[in-house]
């Protein structure tokens, strides 16, 4: 086992000399098996060792029972352990999610934790059975490709040496090393799915296949291949989509289908919002109708004049503020001027026009907008609707208004009464309230 462990970890990169890693510890028989071979490179790898151990409180006396085996293994050891003490349980129930959800969670969240302080990578104790067990799992629920890749080897800053070898190898390994290890108790029930398809599913594929978990792998390498590609052209094919306001409509829907759903899960990923095999299908039919419709509790999403946009749910609070109260702003000189581009000029206003009375407020019914250098006017409402500015975002923008007159829009620039011209002396620019100056 040893040896197909480095040589696993020579393939995918895992471990760099030098590197600090952090082991979950559980006690089992796995995490045993990772700990100890992780001890053995420890000096040919010159290896900064540090474990995790989480109680979660689910097993009683047991669960301490636990804590305690993997503090001793640790002193033993001289490496540094981190015990933390969660009530699972009781956060499944508030959270309303299962026990394993939250276990997960809570456990990655301490490790991300010990893993930043340490700047380390975490190392997970998942194996070949594992991943079996995954695929399968995801594939009762109708997965993506994604999901029946399995588990990567590495993912971020998290590795998963031993996920070449199965539980049986580890097993061995254990027996051959004269390693002690516990035995979760709720591993042998079939209270939990995982454990369902471990005792009833996976012996039955075994006598199907005379080689069950190097097909598994197999399948694994190819499917993770594929998607690797998939993901890759998706992610470029995004950006040569975005837009100042969204993505341009027309560039996603003429993309091939794997490579489109792929861009929707992209762009939803970004915004944190869950989604579904019938979320993604459903933003196809919403760019050819070109129509809008909710996607959480918190985003809708929307087709309009070519552009698919993810608009945050809930109106916006009417701003208003005395130009000369308003602190957020950068000054010009006429030679810091000359070292500005004619796009970045547009977006000034001439100091000497600005009056006192002079407001930044959100736009108002009735406002109109004069083009800088020619004598035309155009209502505000249409002249955004004309330069496709998304109609959530027309009332946050924020307008230099002085006597009757628009002197700026944010996104349009400056118009007739506020350009800045080669006599101008001084020039400001108005940036939104929270952005940086």
């Amino acid at each position: 086992m040893r040896s197909k462990v480095l040589s696993f970890i020579r393939k995918e990169s895992l471990i760099e000399k030098g590197d600090s890693i952090v082991i979950a510890l559980s006690g089992g028989a796995d995490s045993v098996s990772l700990f100890h071979f992780l001890l053995s490179i420890k000096d040919e790898y010159d290896l900064t060792l540090y474990a995790f151990h989480l109680n979660h409180m689910l097993r009683g006396e047991d669960a301490d029972n636990d804590m305690e085996f993997v503090r001793k293994l640790c002193d033993n050891s001289g490496v540094r352990l981190y015990i933390y003490k969660e009530d699972i349980d009781k956060i499944a129930k508030e959270k309303k999610i299962s026990t394993e959800t939250a276990g997960r969670d809570i456990r990655y969240m301490y490790l991300d934790q010990i893993a930043k302080e340490n700047r380390a990578k975490i190392a997970t104790a998942h194996t070949l059975s594992d991943n079996a067990e995954t695929m399968i799992f995801n594939i009762s629920r109708g997965t993506s490709l994604k999901g029946l890749a399995g588990i990567p080897p590495k993912r971020d800053n998290i590795i998963r040496p031993l996920l070449c070898v199965t539980r049986s190898e580890i097993e061995k390994y254990c027996d051959d090393n004269n390693l002690s290890y516990v035995t979760d108790s709720t591993n042998l029930e079939d209270i939990y799915v995982r454990n369902r398809i471990r005792h009833n599913v996976i012996p039955v594929l075994e006598d199907i296949s005379g080689d069950l978990y190097s097909s598994i792998e197999r399948l694994s390498d190819i499917v993770r291949e594929s998607y690797g590609y998939i993901l890759s052209v998706a992610e470029t094919q995004k950006e040569n989509a975005r837009l100042d306001y969204g993505y341009d409509a027309s560039k996603i829907s003429g993309l091939d289908d794997a490579v489109r759903h792929q861009v929707y899960v992209l762009i939803l990923k970004e915004y944190g919002i869950p989604y579904d095999y019938d979320t993604i299908r459903s933003l196809d039919t919403l760019i050819e109708n070109e129509s809008q419709i909710d996607v959480s509790k918190d985003f809708m999403i929307s087709s309009k004049q070519g552009i698919l946009r993810v608009i945050k749910k809930g109106g916006m609070e009417f701003f208003r503020c005395p130009f000369r109260d308003y602190e957020n702003i950068e000054i010009y000189d006429q030679d810091e001027l000359k070292s500005l581009s004619d796009d970045e000029k547009k977006h000034l206003v001439d100091m000497d026009k600005i009056s006192d009375d002079a407001v930044i407020r959100n736009r108002e019914a009735g406002d109109t907008f004069t083009f800088a250098k020619r004598n035309v006017s155009k209502s505000l409402k249409k002249l955004m609707i004309e330069e496709k500015i998304p109609s959530e975002m027309r009332d946050g923008l924020l307008v230099l208004y002085d006597k009757g007159k628009i002197l700026y829009c944010e996104k349009i620039g400056a118009s007739k009464y506020g350009f800045i011209s080669r006599n101008t002396k001084k020039a400001v620019k108005i940036n939104k309230l929270g952005e940086l100056k």
